[in-house]
């Protein structure tokens, strides 16, 4: 018999005494061998000019006033360890700049790349967002998503702009957490952290490849 029919068997086995697929058990199928790894394409290819991070939060969703520069960070972190961008303008660049104009939010895309003579801009728009402790769903107890879109802020024609997705609506992006990853967490800052930090790693994913874990079909 191949060893694949017996690990079948074997788990048939262990289902009901695992209770279902959750991590632990993901994680007894990854050590057995059953677990594969999946290389991952990059959405799209930022070029090695310079690029700007834009996090906008217009509906003034996250009330943890770090998020918006822990985001555009961690976005360029990621982006830069795996060499898939340039130079990054840093959230304190940004910052100096928003806080030096009152109108930097009525700001058009060419006009925000002129202000920072940047070659492109990664836009991140959040538009949905809950961080609780509270525990009477804990299917659904955190969750963060993003609308992602990629602009040449150099384009003479508006339409050109957009360089990615070609959709309208943008890419979008959403972490959740429930209450078994929140559990541990001793404030509603310290979800949003944990929410932001994994985002902001898979909004740098679309830009460059990778792998994901997944089962055996």
């Amino acid at each position: 018999m191949s060893r694949r029919p017996m690990i079948g068997v074997y788990l048939a086995g262990l289902l009901p005494l695992l209770g279902g697929c959750g991590p632990k058990f993901g994680a007894l199928l990854y050590h057995m061998g059953v677990a594969r790894t999946e290389k991952v394409k990059a959405s799209f290819e930022l070029s090695r000019e310079s690029l700007l991070i834009l996090v906008d939060d217009d509906q003034e969703l996250v009330q943890w006033a770090p998020a918006t520069d822990l985001l555009t960070n961690e976005v360029a972190r990621n982006l830069q360890e795996n060499k898939a961008a340039g130079y990054i303008f840093t959230s304190e660049e940004i910052d100096r700049v928003r806080n030096a104009d009152d109108q930097f939010q009525q700001r058009s895309i060419s006009e925000v790349g002129q202000q920072f003579g940047s070659d492109q801009i990664l836009w991140v728009q959040l538009i949905d967002y809950q961080a609780s402790r509270e525990f009477e769903d804990a299917s659904r107890v955190a969750r963060i998503t993003v609308r992602v879109k990629v602009f040449d802020p150099q384009a003479e024609v508006k339409a050109e702009m957009r360089l990615w997705p070609e959709s309208m609506e943008g890419e979008l992006v959403t972490i959740e957490k429930n209450a078994a990853d929140i559990q541990k967490l001793n404030t509603e800052e310290d979800i949003a952290r944990l929410l932001i930090t994994e985002l902001a790693r898979t909004v740098a994913e679309l830009f460059y490849e990778h792998t994901t874990e997944g089962l055996t079909p």
